[in-house]
């Protein structure tokens, strides 16, 4: 009798070194997620084998998924004395009667047999009495945020701490600075008058070397020369005025002299 004992136990265990055979032993057993757990170690070195897949395919819908809930949240769940972890929680169970245990700081320790149904997923809430003085459970609540306090910086002068000024506010606008056009018309003026000047004193000289007479000659020379100089000097005004104008720091001349 104990032999038989023995070799009935040995057949039990399904300890077969081929994944396959294992898996159908363990799932003959009744232990079907284990069965499970043997099929997805082989597919992960066959993940191709279509026997493999088709009996985790058939399989898995034999299995029983519980989703556990408990008041209060977060109780530990033990599934048959092994320990899973807190609610709210989902447990994958054989078809069968199982035995859940609920534990909770303040709180008694819940014990609930529940009958699984293959191919079936239920949702259940496991409710704890509170022990007496047990102090109240505190909710879990997400950190405030806290708005990041100013910048402060010491002023030798003072000697006391200011508050810096927001970085909207210590930004400084960069507009490219708008060039006056006075340069360019003073320099084109002095191109257009430089070049009358020219021809006035061009045409007075061909008068007095044509000798032609004409009494007005030597005049025009003088207005030629001097309408001639003024507008060589309002070119080089002008070239001045645009050297300056383009010097770094000259745009914002203006904007200094503000306290």
């Amino acid at each position: 009798m104990l032999l038989f004992t023995s070799v009935l136990s040995v057949l039990a265990a399904c300890d077969s070194h081929v994944p396959m055979k294992r898996a159908t032993c363990e799932h003959r057993e009744g232990r079907i997620t284990k069965a499970l757990e043997v099929i997805d170690d082989f597919l992960l070195k066959r993940p191709r084998e279509q026997k493999a897949l088709r009996l985790r395919e058939k399989w898995a819908q034999e299995v029983v998924l519980v989703q556990w809930f408990s008041e209060p949240e977060g109780a530990l769940v033990a599934l048959d004395g092994e320990e899973l972890g807190p609610t709210p929680i989902t447990v994958t169970v054989d078809p069968g009667r199982h035995t859940f245990r609920f534990t909770h700081d303040g709180f008694a320790p819940l014990v609930r047999e529940e009958n699984a149904v293959s191919n079936t997923r239920p949702k259940l809430t496991a409710v704890l009495d509170r022990l007496p003085g047990a102090p109240p459970v505190e909710q879990t609540q997400a950190p405030a945020e806290v708005a990041p306090a100013p910048v402060t910086s010491a002023q030798p002068d003072e000697g006391g701490p200011v508050t810096a000024a927001p970085a909207a506010a210590m930004a400084v606008e960069t507009e490219t600075p708008r060039r006056s056009a006075a340069p360019l018309i003073l320099g084109t003026a002095g191109l257009f008058a430089a070049i009358g000047g020219g021809v006035l004193v061009l045409t007075s000289l061909l008068a007095l070397d044509g000798h032609t007479g004409d009494a007005n000659a030597v005049t025009r020379q003088y207005i030629g020369f001097a309408l001639a100089g003024a507008g060589v000097a309002a070119g080089i005004a002008a070239i001045v005025w645009l050297l300056i104008d383009r010097r770094p720091g000259a745009s914002s001349t203006a904007g200094n002299d503000n306290p």
